[in-house]
């Protein structure tokens, strides 16, 4: 299974990879990236792969950070689920281990 996902990793990344080489290679013109709109002067330039990359990379950040946010309310409950499990278990195992009771094996 491991060979399957891993195959397939390759399958995907190796086709991205090539177009994100094609990207940077066809796009060396320098730019420039600039806060004020009124002003060209004052600005730094850099090749346009480069703010692509930057920009695909601050999108894939946000877009996980929006994940995880949004999943904060299911790792609770998992949390919460997990303790309420170890302490059944361990209820369990002293139920068990006790001559007393009948036997709930």
């Amino acid at each position: 299974m491991a060979f399957v996902k891993r195959l397939f990793g390759w399958l995907i990344l190796g086709p991205v990879a090539v177009v994100a080489l094609a990207l940077a290679v066809a796009n060396r013109t320098l730019v420039t990236l600039s806060w004020n709109p009124f002003e060209r002067s004052d600005g730094i330039e850099m090749p346009l792969f480069v703010v692509a990359f930057v920009m695909f990379a601050l999108g894939a950040l946000a877009g996980g950070f929006a994940v995880w946010m949004a999943q904060g309310r299911w790792r609770r409950e998992a949390k919460t689920h997990r303790a309420e499990v170890r302490l059944l278990s361990g209820e369990l195992a002293q139920m068990r281990s006790d001559p007393a009771l009948p036997s709930a094996r």
